[in-house]
């Protein structure tokens, strides 16, 4: 019976991602996430392995339990509200996924329109962020 179960999980991680219907489930799902503050369910979405980061000053590349511990302090603040914009995906590989887009950050009365690029990768058959940049489009605008 074992070994029924470990060939149906290899022949499972065998199949390739579909980036185009895996992707969007997951980026709604993080943005959830970050709407409501869910600090551990934000930090679960990295890499075992850790991730890339850019924008914001230089290149950094955090382990996992880095990720978690940046989440779980102070500086990181939940946003009033979260929204994705224009989001594309893009097949990478087997198990990778480009993600390319923007999105709004608002606290208060001002929103922040960043440019925000990510690679996913599947991981034990769940999407997992390795790399993401951030960047700001515009200067934060009030809203009216």
């Amino acid at each position: 019976m074992g070994l029924l179960i470990l060939a149906a999980a290899v022949a499972a991680q065998a199949v390739s991602l579909e980036c185009s219907k895996s992707g969007p489930a997951f980026m709604a799902s993080y943005a959830a996430d970050l709407a409501k503050g869910d600090r551990g369910a934000i930090a679960s979405r990295y890499s075992g392995n850790g991730a890339y980061s850019l924008g914001f000053g230089p290149k950094t590349r955090e382990s996992f339990e880095a990720i978690g511990k940046r989440y779980a302090g102070p500086e990181w603040q939940k946003p009033d509200k979260f929204e994705w914009t224009d989001l594309s995906f893009e097949q990478l590989g087997q198990d990778h996924c480009l993600v390319a887009g923007g999105f709004n950050w608002t606290v208060g009365q001002r929103t922040a329109a960043m440019a925000y690029t990510a690679v996913l990768k599947r991981e034990r058959g769940v999407l997992r962020i390795i790399l993401e940049h951030e960047s700001m489009l515009t200067p934060p605008r009030a809203q009216k």
